[in-house]
């Protein structure tokens, strides 16, 4: 359902950016935006809190086993990651009703519409986060495993890295970095919406490509993973 609302919010960006002066206020009253702009936030936020949690959960079961397996991998941990990302989504679903409860006309129909005086800041402040701070950790964790002597095992944790990264990259990296840029360069705001709508449309696709790829590949990384842990910690042991 994600998929078919992210194309057709996409298709009426596109026909408003070519067709539509984007002068001209179409959506009053703005129930409508207010409503797609708070799935809209949920739907990113969500999105990106996941998928760095999973990147820094890997990194310290990768460099930390020991600590990964006594306090991350327990119920209570998980129910409190799980707790702490819908807070956090809802937050900002209530960040973007506070910010437009001034407004009562919009120009475009759109998450950015709201929140466009503020955003490119946060999004300068995400990118600087994720490129500067977890892709050069985790690239230490790609080479301490290419270290290990079990191939299949390697295979399968490289497998899980480059496919995470790869489609986060992609369908949150790109259509943001390109927003980031059209709010430096000043241009049409219009623009910068339609992309908005755009990144919404990737991260459902990247989210329903999950669905297959856990299914799939989800029992052999948890096999692994489980392996490389339960190795770690007898050298540990071991080396004690």
């Amino acid at each position: 359902m994600g998929i078919f609302i992210g194309i057709k919010n996409s298709i009426v960006g596109i026909a408003n950016l070519i067709i539509i002066n984007p002068n001209i206020t179409i959506y009053d009253p703005p129930i409508y935006c207010l409503i797609k702009a708070i799935s809209d936030g949920y739907i990113n936020q969500s999105y990106c809190l996941v998928i760095l949690a999973r990147i820094v959960l890997f990194i310290l079961m990768i460099k930390c086993p020991i600590y990964y397996k006594n306090k991350i991998e327990r119920t209570c941990t998980k129910k409190a990651l799980w707790i702490y990302f819908l807070v956090t989504a809802i937050l900002s679903g209530y960040h973007i009703i506070d910010i437009s409860l001034q407004q009562y006309v919009f120009t475009f129909c759109n998450i950015a519409q709201i929140v466009y005086v503020d955003k490119s800041s946060s999004d300068f402040i995400q990118f600087v986060i994720i490129l500067v701070m977890i892709f050069p950790v985790q690239f230490l964790v790609i080479l301490s495993v290419k270290k290990m002597k079990i191939e299949t095992m390697k295979k399968g944790i490289l497998s899980v890295i480059w496919y995470t990264n790869c489609t986060f990259l992609l369908t949150w990296g790109v259509p943001n970095f390109l927003i980031c840029l059209c709010y430096l360069l000043d241009a049409r705001r219009d623009i910068s919406f339609c992309l908005q709508d755009l990144n919404v449309l990737t991260i459902c696709i990247s989210a329903s490509m999950e669905l297959p790829f856990n299914y799939f590949k989800n029992k052999e990384f948890k096999k692994y993973a489980r392996k490389y842990i339960k190795k770690d910690i007898r050298k540990s042991t071991i080396g004690r």
